[in-house]
């Protein structure tokens, strides 16, 4: 997706390669950052810990966190910013169904319930919606005070 970002859509409109840059920051730090706060007040445990004989393919670094899945948040996200930003519509088609794979990929590997899936899709839709207005009334203005100091 950034491959398609830096070479197709910066030759069409570097302003718009920006604005997808600025969109995929705000909507990660949002989003990841608003998930590990909701995750420490209302803790889902991962499967392993619910089902302590599940067949495990890795390790995860922390158990007590499961609820919405931040792979699944982080995949959409991108699939979803890349469709606001004026993605041609096989190519968002391509970036949905491959964070569908992720999804499906983290349930089979026993990382997290289906329910952890669909919330870090819902997740990823809710904070892609409003990063339009993220951006422009939090955001920018906290990007524009870090460029003084560069």
């Amino acid at each position: 997706m950034l491959g398609w970002g830096a070479f197709i859509l910066f030759d069409e409109d570097p302003s718009k390669f920006v604005l997808l840059i600025k969109l995929l920051l705000t909507v990660h730090i949002f989003a990841i950052g608003l998930s590990y706060l909701q995750a420490a007040f209302w803790r889902h445990p991962r499967p392993v810990v619910d089902f302590s004989d599940i067949k495990r393919i890795f390790r995860t670094i922390e158990t007590w966190k499961s609820f919405p899945s931040d792979h699944m948040t982080i995949s959409c996200s991108f699939a979803f910013v890349a469709v606001l930003v004026g993605a041609p519509l096989l190519f968002g088609i391509v970036l949905v169904s491959m964070a569908l794979l992720v999804g499906f990929a983290r349930v089979y590997c026993g990382v997290h319930y289906p329910r952890d899936i669909v919330g870090g899709a819902v997740w990823a839709f809710l904070f892609t919606w409003i990063s339009p207005w993220l951006l422009e009334n939090v955001a920018q203005p906290v990007y524009s005070a870090i460029k003084l100091f560069f």
